[in-house]
């Protein structure tokens, strides 16, 4: 059974470029708690300590994501968007890039120690998608 990594990149979170300022008016992610206050801050942090790590070992932070998902098996499958063509060579460059085993629990670690915070969408949201939840998150209603 194939997992499609959704959203692989967060959004724009792990692609080293959220700083945390508003976003235009039509942007999506406006209307999505972890993008937003008070779980913001705290998760570009997490997202600036991952894309120190990218650097460190030579790679974008969007290649990390997903040369990380990429590590997890032939069965994640990511499927990143984009609106370039720089980035589309970016995200493809990832899957002919291996990472030590070293380098993948370093990944683990830093999202161990500091998880993303927030839900992905409002309980208005969560109630019309059909989708799992995660350990902590709230039961639509």
């Amino acid at each position: 059974i194939a997992l499609v990594a959704f959203a692989p990149l967060g959004r724009g979170m792990l692609s080293g470029t959220m700083t945390g300022q508003e976003f235009a008016p039509k942007d999506i992610r406006r209307g999505m708690p972890r993008y937003n206050a008070p779980y913001v801050a705290d998760n570009v942090a997490v997202a600036r300590s991952f894309a120190e790590l990218s650097r460190e070992i030579g790679l974008t932070p969007s290649q990390l994501a997903l040369v990380w998902l990429l590590a997890r098996g032939r069965e994640v499958v990511p499927i990143p968007g984009t609106t370039s063509r720089a980035h589309f060579d970016e995200n493809i460059a990832a899957a002919t890039i291996e990472l030590s085993q070293e380098t993948l629990a370093r990944v683990d670690d830093l999202f161990a120690k500091s998880p993303i915070k927030g839900p992905r969408h409002t309980p208005e949201t969560r109630a019309e998608i059909d989708t799992e939840l995660l350990p902590g998150e709230d039961t639509p209603s």
